[in-house]
């Protein structure tokens, strides 16, 4: 089979961009590789004076085509592709095209295997060996990763820990907070854990292994729907306290699952600390006023106020009661996750208003039985953020 080298991949392009838009003289155009299921091309023809001619749908087909011919045939490896276009001055010569193709270590994705994955998994551990004892083997993973690394938490780890603090368990998501695979961002996945008490002084939930079978089902769903908005921490900071999702029946007489900031935080994450979430269930009784505000903030503020009134002040674990404990961290679109391209997870990103979609899961507990764990997640343009109802 002949070598196909830059040359050819000028001439392929040239006689797609010369079928320019009307007052188009050049064009400049990057595409990047297929890395972990994910590939990109960005530019646009530009007029004289620098501006962007619009087009409806160009054909930017051939770009997919070349790149894949000039990676199979490449002397050395590269991930980016360049291409510039020039129109001819006469109508009736071709017009100019330049290829340039370079290797950009910064645009190589984390794979299945990076090590930081374990980083992260065993600062958590850290952390929550000082807070109480984690128990060996309980933390089963709840999703088999895809091949690059992806879990529905955009990264190997899905699961939840349970630690024995005193006289009570503490459930805790393990695995929000690690740097999503597949991509090249320095964050530590949504910057946050959630956990959740059951049973010690003052709470109405026990801490049986029935009920731990239970709850820990609800806060894989929860952490499902943290993982996917993306802001949910920003919204729970600004607030606060918010009240996040309805609870399924298996869970009566509780009905509403309230997200709440911790004072604490783990560190030494591979890009720096994270934030705890207390996540409470409360009863519908305990909630008057929920109309007040977008997000529930007053009526949950004041149920988990009730709540922690008859706790000791020496609990290991303290809720924080202001309004907001520190700023975000950045949390706008994440470069590299932009786009979906061959089965690779997207940019976690808050629904629009129109968006609605499903999550269901069915785990054995202990009694034999399949507790379902169900939400239909909507995205509500008045309250900003999300809330998960029951399906």
């Amino acid at each position: 089979m002949a070598g196909y080298s830059v040359d050819d991949a000028e001439h392929d392009l040239r006689a797609a961009l010369d079928k320019a838009p009307f007052g188009a003289v050049r064009g400049n155009w990057t595409v990047t590789t297929m890395q972990a299921g994910h590939s990109s091309l960005s530019g646009s023809y530009h007029r004289r004076d620098g501006s962007v001619v619009a087009s409806d749908e160009p054909q930017f087909d051939i770009f997919e085509e070349v790149v894949e011919r000039l990676g199979t045939n490449a002397a050395t490896p590269f991930n980016v592709v360049s291409v510039h276009w020039t129109r001819a001055m006469l109508p009736w010569r071709q017009g100019r095209v330049t290829v340039e193709t370079a290797f950009d270590a910064a645009l190589v994705p984390r794979g299945p295997d990076d090590p930081i994955y374990a980083d992260a998994a065993d600062a958590r551990r850290r952390f929550w060996n000082s807070v109480g004892t984690v128990e060996p083997g309980f933390a089963a993973e709840r999703e088999t990763a895809n091949i690059h690394g992806q879990t529905k938490w955009f990264q190997p780890h899905r699961r939840v820990l349970r630690i024995k603090a005193g006289d009570a368990v503490l459930l805790a998501t393990d695995g929000l907070s690690t740097p999503w695979a597949g991509v090249t961002t320095q964050e530590n996945g949504v910057e946050c854990e959630v956990f959740m008490r059951l049973g010690g002084a003052g709470n109405l939930v026990a801490a049986d292994e029935a009920s731990v079978a239970l709850w820990s089902d609800v806060l894989i769903g929860v952490g499902d729907l943290v993982a996917d908005g993306y802001r949910v921490l920003r919204d729970v900071q600004t607030n606060g306290a918010i009240l996040f999702c309805r609870l399924i029946e298996d869970c009566r007489p509780m009905t509403r699952m309230a997200l709440r900031m911790d004072l604490r935080s783990i560190e030494r994450l591979p890009f720096g600390p994270v934030s705890l979430i207390e996540a409470t269930p409360l009863r519908e009784d305990e909630l008057p006023g929920l109309d007040d505000d977008p997000w529930g903030t007053a009526a949950a503020l004041g149920a988990l106020e009730k709540r922690a009134a008859p706790k000791q002040l020496s609990s290991p674990i303290i809720p924080a009661s202001g309004r907001l404990i520190r700023r975000s961290r950045e949390d706008g679109p994440i470069p590299g996750l932009a786009r979906r391209s061959s089965g690779a997870r997207s940019s976690p990103s808050a629904p629009t208003s129109s968006s609605v979609s499903s999550v269901k899961q069915y785990h054995p507990s202990v009694a034999g039985r399949s507790q379902r764990v169900a939400h239909a997640l909507i995205g509500s343009p008045k309250r900003g953020g999300l809330h998960a109802l029951e399906a």
